[in-house]
């Protein structure tokens, strides 16, 4: 809800707002979608209790790769924006 949100807020923008609209949005999806898995997790658990589902290193390692994911595209896109608007005034960096 929170990338749908992020998605309509901005109508139109540069390239480093686009790609950041876009990476909330999927990353929105992608923590929705951790969630439900960690719900069926928790199912399981309760069914079989003799199953043991040690699932907190994957939700740590999940963070680290959305935050990565979310901190590269964010900074590629303003990078991009910056370089073509350089290289479209003529100067090359």
């Amino acid at each position: 809800m929170i990338g749908l949100i992020i998605f309509r807020l901005f109508r139109k923008g540069p390239v480093w707002v686009e790609n950041a609209k876009r990476t909330a949005l999927y990353s929105s999806y992608i923590v929705g979608l951790l969630c439900c898995l960690l719900e069926v997790g928790n199912v399981f658990n309760v069914l079989f209790n003799g199953l043991k589902f040690r699932l907190n290193i994957f939700i740590y390692l999940f963070w680290i790769t959305a935050t990565f994911f979310i901190v590269y595209y964010v900074a590629r896109g303003f990078f991009y924006h910056k370089y073509t608007n350089q290289k479209e005034k003529g100067k090359e960096i």
